[in-house]
């Protein structure tokens, strides 16, 4: 064998341990290893199981430049992060925390599952909202009534019960027609969009346009689903939509 025909053939074994050692970083970051190439945006972005971030951490990186991908998106999983950790009542005394940790997980683990419609989990955590500002409010006065604060939590209690009768009243969803990463996607989108409307860090028209491409992603999805079946090229354009929804949310946000 004469030299340019080994050089070629030592280049092609490098190449190879390359690939190979890249696809061990890879299945590393996908298996949750503790290594050091682990230590990255994706794995900082996890949290705790059931919360909104670890919804999106297998969302494909859709920016040419990956670094710059990663970073973006780290930065929109943070600001969700203490989003949720509002909406879960940190800083108030332990009994309130549970209680609203313990509701905003319902509300969200029944969008999730489709036992309850996008326009119902909107009303169930926008309730949730304003009485998590309620509790926020009666917790600062100085001389506080407890009898306050035990009404509060009842009405909390009641808006538990409503998600009750209404995953009653709409039954149990068939596999056929689930589509948890859909709808775990929406309810991170709409919370961050709520977040970004109070916060003033997106425009009117920015949330304008955002909140008509998830409408119309809901619309889709309603379609798609009556039959009481979802295809494979049905579900695959309800996740192009989400992709779309998700870099014009992504490209806002950086604005």
């Amino acid at each position: 064998m004469n030299l340019p025909i080994l050089c070629r053939a030592a280049r092609s074994l490098r190449g190879s341990f390359r690939a190979l050692l890249l696809t061990g970083a890879v299945l590393g970051f996908s298996l949750g290893t503790e290594s050091a190439n682990a230590e990255t945006y994706i794995q900082t972005g996890l949290t705790n199981q059931l919360t909104l971030n670890d919804l999106i951490r297998e969302l494909p990186v859709l920016s040419r430049q990956k670094e710059k991908s990663l970073a973006e998106q780290g930065a929109v999983q943070e600001l969700v992060l203490l989003h949720e950790r509002k909406m879960r009542g940190e800083g108030l005394p332990d009994l309130y925390q549970a209680a609203f940790s313990a509701n905003y997980s319902t509300i969200l683990e029944a969008l999730i599952d489709g036992r309850i419609d996008e326009a119902s989990g909107r009303q169930l955590l926008q309730a949730h909202r304003l009485l998590l500002d309620s509790v926020t409010c009666w917790q600062a006065k100085p001389n506080r009534d407890e009898a306050e604060g035990e009404d509060l939590l009842r009405r909390l209690s009641l808006t538990t019960q409503q998600l009750v009768d209404l995953d009653k009243e709409m039954g149990p969803v068939p596999i056929e027609v689930q589509t948890p990463l859909i709808n775990g996607h929406q309810a991170w989108i709409e919370e961050l969009l709520v977040w970004g409307c109070h916060c003033r860090f997106l425009s009117r028209g920015e949330i304008g346009h955002l909140r008509v491409l998830a409408s119309r992603l809901e619309r889709f999805e309603g379609y798609y689903k009556k039959d009481g079946r979802l295809t494979m090229s049905e579900r695959e354009r309800l996740h192009e939509r989400l992709i779309e929804l998700h870099r014009d949310l992504i490209a806002a946000v950086q604005d």
